[in-house]
């Protein structure tokens, strides 16, 4: 035993250095269990001082907490290789889902896609030929990009259609992603896509959707503008909300005298395969309130689809109408003369056929013909029987990894270089 000591008696230690990954991990366990808490490393440093009063430093901190994710959420090696079989099992949970994984030459993981079959099967029978995408960069140690594509209920909710990961977002990987879900959804020639000016998605949208109608997500475009006027901002999705060019032009006058994400931001840094499950978990919750919400309708319409013609309602109830044939209507609305075609289902004001509820045009033509309800004029898409089915299928869990199959034919992945271009 050396009993001189040469520490200098001065020196003093900020941090406790037995405080190491472990016992950190162990400390905080429960606070990384709460998943409605993004807890920060410098939330673990006040909490431990003022638990413990011990200090310990950034890094110490940030170790902790990474070792105790990885030992409730598994590494992200791990992740990347249960990924197949996560997949497999999904399938069989859940028929009519599609799953899809490409691997470079050497096995290496390059995206991913995964569509629920009831998700498919309520597109394509209930749903109105709408599709929203888009892509958000994933956090944590390997990144990558999250794709995701939704459609819009009959009570303007947004329904996720297919989601995926990739290692970024390329042209090559949107092309393929793209691919993959025109197989499921088909190409119908009146599809209307949305997404952002991302030229990755515009050149696969031209190649695999020829003939859906591309639209740039308004949102998106204020963003681009970088419009902070509260005055402008009005203008401006007042020339959004145009139905017709002279309305557009008009506006845009005046003018010239900012998701699928937001529900899925905290579940970003999440390992693949607890990532993807997290997706299924949402979508499974939001059929579940949903279908218990349709069942309990009060109209004949859905609750967004009655505000709207409630309103229109409002507003046309001095309109005049003037009878020109069997199926043709002039209605003075104060300003214009609009022109209503029952036989062809339209209206000048084109509010009618674009959004598929009656404008206050319509209305006013129901009004003069003495029709107490104008509920023949609103699309199926938005009636409760459409509604009610939209939702009548449900989402099945996969279950524990240890009770997954595991076939032979399916191998792992490797873990990818992920970026965020």
């Amino acid at each position: 035993m050396n009993d001189v000591h040469t520490c200098s008696r001065t020196q003093t230690y900020p941090n406790h250095r037995n405080a190491n990954k472990k016992i950190i991990a162990h400390i905080i366990k429960d606070k990384l269990e709460d998943g409605s808490r993004d807890l920060k490393p410098k939330d673990i440093q006040k909490d431990i001082l003022s638990q413990y009063n011990t200090s310990i430093s950034y890094k110490q901190a940030w170790r902790g907490k990474d070792f105790g994710l990885q030992t409730l959420r598994g590494s992200p090696l791990e992740s990347f290789e249960m990924l197949p079989y996560y997949c497999y099992n999904l399938e069989k949970k859940n028929p009519g889902t599609v799953t899809r994984i490409k691997t470079n030459d050497a096995g290496v993981f390059e995206i991913l896609f995964i569509a629920l079959g009831a998700s498919l099967r309520m597109f394509r029978n209930h749903l109105r030929p709408l599709l929203i995408v888009d892509a958000a960069h994933l956090k944590g140690g390997y990144k990558g990009t999250n794709f995701q594509a939704v459609g819009m209920d009959g009570n303007n909710q947004i329904v996720p259609i297919a989601y995926g990961i990739c290692r970024g977002e390329t042209g090559d990987l949107w092309s393929w992603w793209m691919s993959v879900l025109k197989e499921c959804v088909g190409d119908n020639p009146n599809m209307i896509i949305i997404s952002d000016r991302h030229p990755s998605i515009a050149l696969s949208i031209r190649n695999e959707f020829p003939s859906a109608f591309h639209a740039i997500c308004c949102r998106h475009l204020m963003m681009n503008l970088k419009l902070k006027n509260k005055k402008v901002k009005g203008l401006y999705w007042g020339i959004c909300k145009a139905y017709t060019p002279d309305e557009w032009q008009r506006k845009i006058n005046i003018l010239c005298v900012e998701s699928v994400n937001a529900c899925t931001v905290r579940w970003r840094k999440l390992p693949v395969t607890l990532l993807t499950d997290t997706y299924r978990e949402m979508v499974q919750k939001w059929y579940f309130e949903r279908r218990k919400a349709a069942a309990k309708m009060k109209y004949e319409i859905t609750d967004w689809a009655a505000h709207k013609v409630q309103k229109r309602i409002r507003k046309s109830v001095s309109w005049v109408v003037y009878g020109i044939d069997e199926f043709q209507y002039q209605v003075f609305d104060g300003l214009y003369n609009r022109l209503v075609n029952l036989r062809t289902d339209e209206c000048d004001c084109r509010k009618w056929q674009l959004s598929g509820i009656p404008c206050g045009h319509v209305i006013a033509v129901s009004r003069f013909f003495g029709q107490t309800d104008c509920l023949k004029y609103v699309q199926d898409w938005f009636k409760k029987e459409k509604y009610q089915a939209t939702y009548v299928e449900s989402i099945q869990f996969v279950g524990n990894y240890k009770e997954w199959e595991y076939p032979n034919h399916i191998h792992p992945v490797t873990l990818p270089i992920m970026n965020n271009p």
